[in-house]
């Protein structure tokens, strides 16, 4: 899904807030393949995230010393203090 340009296929998406145990936040979005079933709540598949890590496209990095943006960032899931879902589930996205 995610390559050295970018989301390499089509895939589901779905903003998050990402809250770190250091008091960080993560405002981002989170890809799941497009063949995922429907059923699977953005919930289930962060926690179903292969290796401890969420891996989390377009992030804005809100720190003490002001935003940052990356296209990309690996969060490890021991570092998360809580997440905060979406309302609407899922967006397909086409590969960019």
């Amino acid at each position: 899904m995610l390559g050295q340009q970018g989301v390499e296929r089509q895939t589901k998406c779905c903003e998050l807030t990402v809250h770190l145990v250091t008091g960080i936040r993560i405002d981002a979005t989170f890809h799941i393949g497009a063949d995922t079933s429907s059923a699977v709540r953005p919930s289930d598949a962060i926690r179903d995230c292969k290796g401890g890590f969420l891996i989390l496209t377009n992030a804005t990095i809100h720190e003490p010393t002001g935003p940052r943006e990356h296209g990309s960032v690996m969060v490890r899931a021991d570092a998360i203090s809580h997440i905060d879902l979406p309302a609407k589930g899922w967006a397909a996205r086409e590969p960019l």
